[in-house]
């Protein structure tokens, strides 16, 4: 077991592909360094062995369209609308991330080994929860994803990367102490997602919970029945001391997660599509909403609607840090041109999913990917979602199934 968790110094870029993941959402400079030292020494690898990882599939063209629009959304953020170019940075390095991880060729020690320490790499958030913040809330938060509702959803991807694998791995490497030792730091985990008092994250655990229940049981997975009756026991026993805020959130406050009454989401969400207007064919660049104010936007609705209604609506419009929506995000960002390519390329992964899935059956590099596919476009329907810390664990979730695809379809040829 110890050899299974052990990095291979011989292998370099595994080596600091592993060290960035461990890194990912608390360390920013070392995070930083190892994504470099990964690329980098994936590409010597590349030429010195003359292979890059298979042919070129219908994925890459979409990951290679996805990077030169980035560049070209840049170039009209800078030159016609004035704003930084930074934010198509974060665009290009999720996506590069993701297909360089679709093009290797890992093997089961190493898969084993990338899941442990993706689960690893949160684990310093219980830090924060035995030194002072047991109570939940805003404390929890990792210290690179940032806001405690971010931090929820990383660890989402996390909790759907872990019990996939402990789920669906036929192969997996645990013994059965170790092997539920792993299933209880994982439940560990989805207790300090539902202390984050995130509403959305806390109704995806529910999920989880009935995904994975539902889906083990009809597969007839030997520990599917000890496993929920233990979740159950778990889960009532810990909630009996202490309810969870996030439940008198549900109930007490007045909730639409969708429409205008959380925290001003409505007036932000009509500011950022007033915003995606100012360009609606290549947006004003990516990471740039901040920069916007009312002023921006008062001349194009007052031709809209008339200064009348704009002195007595305009407070129906609120400049925020984000667009609180990962679709407003893409459509104020980067136009139509760059939300086109967005939906169609998790359009594209659904379709793959749902093709292997059928021709081969579920495992868990599927399930993953499926459940980050559902956490990213559902959560981000009432948050941002696929961007920064979010956008590489998730290209990394895609990214290892993509890479079995790979590896199938070139068997098959």
């Amino acid at each position: 077991m110890t050899n299974n968790i052990l990095i291979n110094f011989k292998n370099p870029s595994f080596f600091s592909l592993v060290l960035f993941i461990l890194f990912l959402p608390n360390f920013e400079a070392p995070k930083n360094i190892f994504f470099l030292f990964f690329v980098l020494a994936w590409i010597f690898e590349a030429i010195k062995s003359r292979s890059w990882g298979g042919k070129w599939l219908t994925i890459d063209t979409i990951f290679a369209s996805w990077i030169i629009i980035d560049i070209i959304v840049a170039i009209n953020a800078v030159y016609i609308h004035g704003q930084p170019y930074k934010g198509s940075f974060d665009i290009a390095r999720f996506v590069i991330f993701g297909w360089i991880i679709s093009r290797q060729n890992f093997n089961v020690k190493e898969l084993h080994k990338l899941v442990i320490y993706s689960v690893l790499s949160v684990l310093p958030i219980f830090i924060l929860f035995f030194t002072g913040c047991d109570s939940g809330g805003q404390c929890l938060k990792l210290n690179s994803v940032g806001h405690v509702n971010h931090t929820a959803i990383f660890l989402l991807l996390t909790l759907a990367l872990g019990f996939s694998y402990l789920f669906f791995e036929k192969n997996n490497l645990f013994p059965k102490i170790k092997y539920m030792l792993f299933f209880v730091i994982l439940m560990a985990i989805t207790f300090v997602a539902i202390l984050t008092e995130s509403r959305a994250a806390s109704a995806m655990v529910i999920f989880l919970f009935l995904y994975f229940s539902s889906i083990s049981l009809y597969a007839k997975f030997k520990y599917a029945k000890i496993i929920i009756i233990l979740t159950l026991t778990i889960a009532i026993t810990v909630f009996s001391f202490e309810k969870p805020k996030v439940i008198d959130r549900f109930i007490n406050e007045e909730i639409n997660l969708i429409g205008d009454s959380v925290s001003g989401r409505g007036a932000i969400r009509k500011f950022a599509y007033e915003v995606f207007k100012i360009d609606p064919i290549l947006g004003t660049g990516m990471s740039n909403f901040p920069n916007f104010n009312l002023q921006d936007i008062k001349n194009q609705v007052i031709k809209e609607k008339g200064s009348d209604w704009w002195i007595n609506n305009k407070d129906k419009f609120s400049p925020y840090e984000h667009p609180h929506n990962v679709y407003l995000v893409y459509l104020s960002g980067g136009g139509v041109v760059f939300f086109s390519l967005f939906i169609l390329f998790w359009l594209y992964i659904s379709y793959l999913l749902i093709r292997e899935s059928y021709l081969k059956g579920l495992d868990w590099t599927k399930s993953a990917a499926f459940l980050a596919i559902i956490i990213n476009l559902s959560i981000g329907y009432v948050n941002t979602t696929f961007a920064h810390e979010h956008a590489l664990i998730s290209m990394l979730i895609i990214g290892i199934f993509l890479s079995k695809y790979r590896k199938s379809s070139l068997l098959k040829s």
